[in-house]
């Protein structure tokens, strides 16, 4: 049988995601521009997918050409 506690337990989480995604603010589109708050939000990526063939242990891997690479990306920051 359950308790009053898990009952209250319960309530409690509820309404804290409740409360938290009334809050939270999210980035939606708006055509081709992400937007928070109304305004442009941009996000900054790299296509790297052979960084884990590189970090690799393995035959194909270079951890030297893997840290250059890394180090290069770093400077664009």
């Amino acid at each position: 049988m359950k308790t009053i506690k898990f009952y209250i337990a319960i309530l409690l989480g509820i309404f804290s995601c409740q409360s938290f995604a009334s809050t939270e603010t999210f980035v939606s589109v708006d055509g081709l521009q992400f937007k928070k708050s109304g305004k442009p939000y941009y996000i900054a990526g790299t296509n790297m997918w052979y960084a884990a063939y590189l970090g690799s242990p393995s035959a194909v891997g270079d951890r030297n050409r893997l840290k250059n690479e890394l180090d290069t990306l770093k400077k664009w920051v």
